[in-house]
């Protein structure tokens, strides 16, 4: 019975190590703690070095001191046909309005002129996306903005501007494509880049739904499970591409009809495509973003054409590539932790916490591998206390065992002692021995020689515990043998 019981219970801490091993797997692949892990990404970029950036964008920005001259925002659309002008006489390439036009104006006659003049021009649209879509593509709903068909009829091109919030919601990534009905709309950043590439997206891209997008033989851009793609943030915002305000541009463009000197030279929008949008407090543009908590959106645009033209891209890790990481690092620490000194296990622990967080920041740095970082220190961390605990409770139960042992051995050897006190006419005899530990050396014996003599006999062996306590039991023996009468 008592080997069933005890059968019984090897059986269910097999089966609780095998539980906890299970949990910890499926925490890791299911991504239990991705809100920690967005935490850990943020830190990768703050102490990534900066990186290089095209000098083929220029945001033109309807800031705080665009607004303060020209009226409050949406602004009349002459002045974007005004930009518009200016921007062509400058030998801008291309321009993209991060801005929705949907609903029709005063001045849009004059904004469909400027849009015709000839200055391949970018709209926007929105969609509604379907937040309970579980295909691995980005589907819509319905639109959230529409382009005016006017407008668009002049177009280079047009496509969505949605970005996509993760759960702790910052903006670390953008649908490339999303779906609605049944055809598959550009973001309007990835069209720019394909045609600023002199790349067909319907030819030259092959779209593989929750694993890359194939621009011919210029790039593989590597997307995430939803067909996203992970914006590969160049820095803080104003620290990277060339910004220029709205209303400088517009007065540059007034003085140089004026033969006045304009405030920016014209030159700096040579070849440049221009990526118009707000960057003003309170305009609704502005999003939290891994290097601060108001990015603009226009920037998010940026990021994204830069990426494709610079093919400097972000990947995360596969599930099962992030679980193999984590067995292998569980398998290495489980052995130094069960074959080392807890302390020294604590050192190891420490060690490879630093080497690993290390390796994901130079992973992430230099090839822009995205590594989970959250668990498998989680794990580490774990491991050591899981067999520090074990150590702990073996020692324990091993001492349990030598005090119950010790316990019995100090019986023997108090057997050993005299059971009475010799009955010695005129002398009043007593004895105790207390030891140092449970078992010691120090014995007594008395020895009667008659009704009035007594011989006492005191020892004590050197030393102390069990040893100690054998040599007395075996001073003992020899001394009543040799000591008798």
């Amino acid at each position: 019975m008592k080997g069933k019981i005890k059968s019984i219970k090897k059986v269910l801490r097999y089966l609780l190590v095998i539980s906890a091993f299970l949990l910890i797997l499926c925490v890791s692949y299911f991504r239990l703690l991705d809100i920690y892990e967005l935490s850990s990404v943020d830190f990768r970029f703050l102490l990534r070095p900066p990186i290089p950036v095209t000098d083929k964008v220029a945001i033109i920005e309807i800031g705080e001191d665009s607004i303060k001259k020209l009226g409050r925002f949406p602004f009349e659309r002459n002045y974007h046909a005004i930009l518009l002008k200016a921007l062509s006489e400058f030998g801008a390439r291309a321009v993209f309005f991060d801005i929705l036009f949907a609903e029709p104006s005063e001045h849009d006659a004059e904004m469909e002129e400027a849009i015709d003049s000839g200055i391949p021009i970018y709209l926007p649209f929105a969609f509604e996306v379907d937040k309970q879509g579980k295909s691995n593509v980005t589907t819509a709903s319905n639109y959230a903005a529409k382009c005016l068909e006017s407008f668009t009829h002049g177009s280079k091109g047009t496509g969505h501007i949605n970005i996509i919030p993760d759960i702790d919601g910052k903006f670390r990534r953008a649908p490339l494509y999303i779906k609605y009905g049944k055809t598959f709309y550009p973001h309007i950043a990835f069209l720019m880049a394909s045609d600023y590439l002199g790349l067909d997206l319907k030819d030259d891209a092959t779209f593989r739904p929750g694993r890359y997008i194939s621009l011919k033989r210029y790039a593989k851009i590597p997307l995430d499970e939803n067909s996203n793609i992970l914006i590969n943030f160049s820095g803080r915002w104003g620290s990277s591409y060339r910004h220029c305000s709205y209303i400088d541009v517009l007065q540059s463009y007034f003085a140089r009809l004026s033969g006045q000197k304009p405030i920016l030279e014209p030159k700096i929008f040579k070849d440049k495509v221009c990526i118009v949008g707000l960057t003003a407090i309170g305009t609704g543009d502005l999003h939290p973003s891994p290097f601060e908590p108001l990015y603009p959106g226009v920037g998010i645009h940026a990021e994204v054409f830069n990426s494709i033209l610079n093919r400097r891209f972000i990947e995360r890790l596969p599930r099962g590539t992030n679980l193999t990481i984590l067995i292998m690092l569980g398998i290495i620490l489980s052995f130094t932790s069960l074959k080392t000194k807890p302390l020294r296990g604590l050192s190891a622990l420490i060690l490879s916490i630093i080497l690993f967080t290390v390796l994901t920041i130079f992973m992430f740095n230099y090839f822009g591998l995205w590594m989970d970082l959250i668990v498998p220190i989680l794990v580490m961390g774990l491991i050591y206390l899981f067999f520090t605990l074990y150590k702990y409770l073996a020692e324990w139960k091993h001492r349990i065992v030598l005090e119950n042992e010790l316990t019995i051995a100090k019986k023997i050897q108090e057997s050993f002692l005299p059971k009475k006190m010799p009955d010695v006419k005129g002398i009043d005899l007593s004895g105790a021995m207390f030891t140092a530990r449970q078992v010691g050396g120090d014995l007594y014996d008395f020895l009667e020689f008659g009704p009035e003599k007594v011989g006492v006999m005191i020892g004590d062996v050197s030393g102390k515990g069990v040893p100690a306590s054998l040599f007395m039991a075996m001073v003992m023996g020899e001394f009543r043998s040799f000591a008798a009468p």
